[in-house]
């Protein structure tokens, strides 16, 4: 059962069969805390105003909203008066002072209340009727006067000795207009106007003398930013000018700076102008420019760019390293007149909203809003042992809904089926399914719904909901894997409450009661009834337990009961009624809908024993797959989940469903396999080993899963190679989500081809080493062997000439199929690339290593596997002439290296074989048979040399005429030699797998007419 909560509210609970109990020693459940995630975007600092002692600024508070006075010092004061006022706007209570203009509510006249926040005093200035509101600098009100719309004059109003005294601004020409709101500071105040001729002018106005100066056009911009001593102005696109108040004639400083929508001017302090730049996330800094044309000294990572002038000739302003670093700092001029950032207040950060919380099978789904946007978030919980949460994972944008509401409102409820998909239903109508860690919108189901019908349960592969049918609007439950209606009611019977558990849909039964349907056959169960008649309420089931509620007719009235059915014992408990009841396995949790407390209510004993859980939430949730309780401390947005304590049963895998072989070949082939479990898993591990080997070569693991583990391996390795052809076994583990009981395991094999070639694998992409011989026709075979040390079956590719040598070298290309070097008589030597299962032909893709007679000098071509440890197949080759051995580096373009030599004089040696790995350290080795037939080892360092020879036999393969390091030809992972002797018999000789080899196998007989085993 995943549909909505039961929420009664308003009616007393009727006294109940078995009474509610707090026991005498509560039980303490274990408790995780999820710490609320904050917001990168810092906290709004609405900074006012700025004066001698402290600052002004808008702040939102629990208490309310309003005015705050913050001292230099950091101390705090509401504002008497300024409470939930607005704008927020800088400059709209008052500019370069300790003084707090609360202006008149109406558009003309009023009074102004000047309220000095250092010493405490108040002044109060009334407008005229005739003048309106603009602003105030210092103690000095800013009115005007308009004139068909458009403000033509401006007034100078202060308070002296409890009387208004104004003055007319002068030295506008007639016919200005004024549509801006002046800077300025408590002296002065800078103007943008349009004068008669309708062009945009400045003027600096002093407010001791109400006198106006006009500015030259080259000096002041719409951008320029004044202070109790100074006007900077961009001049041009790149350069700033500096003007000291009242010299206008030619600037104090001229500073680089591009003019630019990304670009502002803060102001000046001490000898540097301070300004702020965007970055392409639209996030600003703040540095200084100094005057004297030195290093652009930065001040601030973050900070907003609406600075405050402050009369000593600092700046105000909210900035830090991000959203976790952040205040409200001074900027001031040190010793040295360079600007120094000075922290006032910190700005704690903003935890993202909580919009809606859903708890399932262990999986924690939220919406959280915050930084403009809401997006969906998923944790996976550990519930075996320790309670944990694991990472918070993005699943997707939503602009719907939370801060971005719009006319949407809440966030759509989110209905977790238990086995790690989610459903959710948009305002539209359109029912979604997210798969397990499938981000936002996911797939749309076809459902038909309409904004009058709803979403009722999900619960693991099945989903109610309410809307039209084939036959009229209903109640619909439908597979969410094959997409197809299993049960459809229509009329009264598809309209009352039902409930969804596994394949068992609850029915709310006409009287007072519920019928249990199966929903794939619709064949009855079982039912239940309270014993009254009673109208519909709400139902719920989890497991063995059905929570009830309804309105019944009783001897004292009609009053609300409810009960949870345990239809294991077939008894009824009364429950609670009242508030927000969400069922659990074995437990009710009720909210209260005025306080937000919630309770925890026992039932597994028969009788229904109540605990306080917690004193107030937000959203919250009951998961009935784990026992875990969910809920928001609505004050810190942090996530509290609990654990109900209830106890349960061991897992176990019910059965399998797996692939017995893939092929990787395509990037997009996997393979899978799907578990059903007994009950939901908190997490699971499978494991995939090497048949032969025992190597571990992948492991996979997922968080909570409800009724199945669906996995899929694409045949690779954890770095992204893939693993070698060959049989793998698999080993799941799965742990309990409620942490109770042992782990479960099953184990199985397959078989993977297309993955990365086996050395000596040409055909059958098996991992079984082949043989490639010549015959006397000018065919190259590959005899395929059977993992059992034999071979049968056979790809050939004429066309060759007999006196070619073919050196099996490995997969040199890379493309995963194994490649042929081959020496032609007259030296020429390619490397061919053959398709994998295919043998090579002359007219084969290859490319050219050597032309000209120089390799003719070589009697020994092998390969014997990688050497160097660069995971490329190397190539070993003998000089006849004076015995020198050289090794060939397999390289990364699919040739080889400049030859580096190893050994001056192998003459000895009869037979050099390149064996493959023999002891299993991933090393390519070699063997050597001297002309008094002893056999030596030389195991690889994979440093491309190898180590001092070792003797294994004193008198080996006399008879022998061709010995081949076939590499694995038995299946058990080691590698095994082939050798025929003069009489055409074929032997195997399989290796140890630790440098030696066991005693000789005949396998064949009448191979003498072969030209050459490779």
């Amino acid at each position: 059962m995943r549909g909505s909560l039961a929420t009664i509210t308003g009616l007393a609970l009727s006294v109940s069969a078995v009474p509610l109990v707090a026991p005498a020693h509560a039980e303490t459940a274990t408790e995780i805390i999820v710490p609320a995630t904050m917001r990168t975007t810092p906290r709004t600092a609405y900074l006012q105003s700025a004066g001698a002692s402290g600052f002004l600024e808008y702040r939102s508070t629990a208490e309310g909203s309003g005015l705050w006075w913050t001292g230099y010092d950091g101390s705090r004061k509401p504002v008497e008066g300024g409470e939930r006022l607005e704008p927020r706007t800088p400059g709209a209570y008052g500019t370069g002072s300790d003084v707090v203009a609360l202006r008149p509510s109406q558009s003309s006249g009023g009074q102004v209340l000047l309220r000095d926040m250092g010493t405490g005093t108040t002044e109060t200035v009334t407008i005229p009727a005739d003048q309106s509101y603009i602003r105030t600098y210092g103690r000095t009100v800013l009115t005007g006067t308009s004139t068909g719309g458009e403000r033509t004059r401006l007034f100078l109003l202060h308070d002296e000795n409890g009387s208004t005294v104004q003055k007319p601004i002068t030295g506008f020409p007639d016919g200005t207009v004024f549509p801006f709101y002046p800077t300025g500071t408590a002296s002065g105040i800078f103007v943008n106007f349009y004068g008669p001729d309708r062009v945009l002018h400045y003027a600096w106005v002093d407010l001791e003398t109400g006198t106006a100066t006009l500015l030259p056009s080259q000096v002041a911009s719409m951008d320029t930013v004044v202070g109790s001593d100074y006007l900077a102005s961009w001049y041009s696109t790149s350069q700033v000018r500096v003007y000291a108040k009242g010299a206008y004639d030619a600037p104090a400083h001229k500073v680089p700076f591009p003019r630019n929508s990304a670009n502002k001017i803060l102001g000046v302090v001490g000898d540097s102008l301070v300004v702020a730049r965007r970055s392409d996330s639209s996030v600003w800094s703040v540095s200084a420019l100094p005057f004297d044309g030195s290093a652009e000294l930065p001040l601030v990572k973050r900070a907003d760019p609406a600075a405050l002038v402050t009369p000593d000739g600092g700046l105000l302003l909210a900035g830090g390293e991000s959203s976790l670093d952040y205040g409200i700092a001074k900027v001031e001029a040190g010793a040295d007149g360079l600007p120094r950032m000075h922290r006032i207040v910190d700005l704690p950060a903003v935890p993202m909203g909580i919009e809606s919380l859903d708890l399932s099978g262990g999986e924690l789904m939220t919406y959280e809003s915050g930084d403009g946007a809401t997006h969906l978030y998923s944790r996976s919980l550990v519930t075996d042992g320790t309670l944990t949460a694991g990472t918070r994972t993005d699943r997707g944008r939503t602009p719907r809904c939370g801060v971005m509401a719009g006319d949407h409102g809440a966030c759509p409820q989110l209905l977790g089926t238990g086995d790690g998909r989610t459903v959710y239903r948009t305002w539209d109508g359109e029912l979604h399914v997210l798969d397990g860690g499938q981000s936002l919108p996911g797939t749309v189901f076809a459902s038909g719904l309409q904004d009058n019908h709803g979403l009722v349960d999900v619960e693991g592969r099945y989903a109610s909901w309410r809307g039209p049918t084939p036959t009229g609007d209903g109640l619909t439950v439908t597979d969410l894997d094959t997409r197809k209606p299993v049960l459809t009611r229509t009329g009264a019977a598809g309209a009352v409450p039902t409930a969804l558990w596994g394949q068992t849909l609850w029915t709310w039964s006409t009287g007072g009661g519920a019928t249990a349907t199966e929903v794939r056959s619709g064949d009855a169960i079982t039912s239940f009834r309270v014993g009254n008649t009673c109208s519909p309420g709400s139902l719920q089931a989890v497991g063995r337990w059905v929570y009830w509620s309804g309105w019944c007719d009783l001897p004292q009235g009609h009053e609300l009961k409810a009960f949870v059915y345990d239809t294991g014992r077939k008894t009824l408990i009364a429950a609670p009624a009242e508030g927000e009841n969400r069922l659990g396995d074995g437990f009710l949790v009720t909210r209260d809908s005025k306080s937000g407390a919630l309770t925890l209510t026992d039932v597994r004993s028969g009788s229904a024993v109540s605990r306080p859980l917690a004193d107030k939430t937000g959203k919250w949730d009951v998961d009935p797959y784990t026992g875990l309780v969910g809920y928001v401390d609505p004050a810190s947005q942090d996530i509290h989940v609990v654990r109900s304590g209830t106890p349960a049963t061991d897992i176990a895998v019910l059965g399998a469903k797996t692939e017995p072989s893939v092929s990787v070949l395509s990037s997009s082939s996997l393979w899978d396999g799907t578990w059903w479990l007994s009950k939901p898993a908190a997490s699971w591990t499978l494991v995939l080993r090497n048949k032969a080997t025992g190597a571990t070569v992948r492991t996979l693991s997922g968080g909570a899963a409800h009724d199945a583990v669906q996995a899929s391996w694409n045949g690779r390795t954890s770095t992204g190679a893939y693993v070698p052809n060959g049989t793998y076994t698999w080993t799941l583990t799965v742990t309990p989500a409620d942490g109770q009981g042992t782990s479960a395991t099953a184990s199985g094999s397959l078989k993977m081809t297309g993955g990365a070639a086996v050395r000596r694998d040409h055909v059958g992409s098996d991992g079984i080493g082949d043989l490639l011989t010549l015959n006397s026709s000018g065919g190259l075979t590959f005899q395929q062997g059977t993992g059992k040390g034999t071979f049968s079956g056979k790809v050939s590719g004429s066309g060759w000439a007999t006196s070619v040598q073919a050196v099996p070298v490995g997969d040199l290309s890379g493309d995963r199929c194994n490649d042929v070097l081959v020496r032609f008589s007259s030296g020429t030597v390619r490397l061919y690339r053959p398709a994998c299962n295919a043998a090579p032909t002359p007219s084969t893709p290859y490319t050219t290593i050597s032309t000209g007679t120089g390799w003719n000098q070589y009697d020994v071509l092998t390969s014997p596997g990688d050497v160097n440890k660069d995971g490329r197949p190397d190539l070993l080759a003998r000089t006849a002439s004076t015995g020198a051995v050289y090794l060939y580096k397999g390289t990364s373009t699919g040739k080889l290296s400049s030859r580096v030599k190893l050994y001056d004089n192998w003459k000895t040696y009869k037979k050099v074989v390149g064996a493959g790995d023999l002891n299993g350290d991933g090393i390519g080795d070699l063997l050597a048979q001297d002309k008094t037939n002893a056999l030596y080892r030389y195991y690889g360092t994979g440093q491309g040399t190898f180590s001092s020879r070792v003797k294994l036999s004193a008198s080996w393969g006399v008879s022998y005429n061709a010995v081949v390091g076939a590499g694995d030809i038995t299946g058990d992972g080691a590698a095994d030699l082939v050798a025929r002797d003069s009489a055409g018999v074929l032997y195997r000789i399989p290796g140890t797998g630790k440098g030696s080899f066991g005693t000789r196998v005949k396998i064949a007989t009448g191979w003498q007419g072969y030209k050459g085993l490779f």
